[in-house]
């Protein structure tokens, strides 16, 4: 599991330059490694920071060779 911030900005007033926002995406997300496969989720802009509800971004990964153990 892990969890984070992202996309971390000070957005400025056009029409008021001293009044300014600061906006962030924070995100979770969960890893899972099986052997060679590793399959990766991640839920970001949790909270409707911005206009957007949330974003789900999955990935996946495949070695394609075993890591050696007996590196000396």
């Amino acid at each position: 599991m892990r969890g984070g911030i992202g996309n971390l900005q000070r957005i400025i007033n056009l029409q008021n330059a001293n009044s300014n926002t600061f906006d962030f995406q924070p995100n979770v997300g969960l890893g899972l490694g099986l052997g060679r496969l590793r399959i990766d989720y991640a839920l970001a802009n949790v909270g409707n920071v911005s206009g957007v509800l949330a974003s789900h971004i999955f990935s996946a990964s495949l070695r394609f060779a075993e890591k050696n153990k007996n590196n000396n």
